[in-house]
């Protein structure tokens, strides 16, 4: 999935973006906005997406995961973490 240009932020309380493609051909781009990391990440583990299933944008440099850049860790769970 390619993004040609700056993502955009039609919420201005919503400043994480997600974007994954779902359906039943999986050809169906979908995008949620989120308030915060913690409610993306709920989101994450209820759709079971892994991490090469999306991509996630910040607004903001301090809503960013500590590695910087788009994270690909948020969605990373292990083994035995669904206790």
């Amino acid at each position: 999935m390619k993004l040609n240009k700056k993502p955009e932020y039609p919420y201005s309380q919503f400043a994480v973006r997600l974007e994954h493609m779902e359906g039943k051909d999986g050809m169906d781009k979908k995008v949620c906005f989120f308030q915060n990391q913690e409610h993306l990440q709920k989101y994450l583990n209820s759709a079971k997406l892994t991490t090469n299933q999306y991509r996630v944008y910040y607004r903001d440099n301090d809503l960013q995961t500590p590695s910087g850049g788009q994270s690909s860790e948020v969605g990373r769970r292990k083994r035995g973490d669904n206790k």
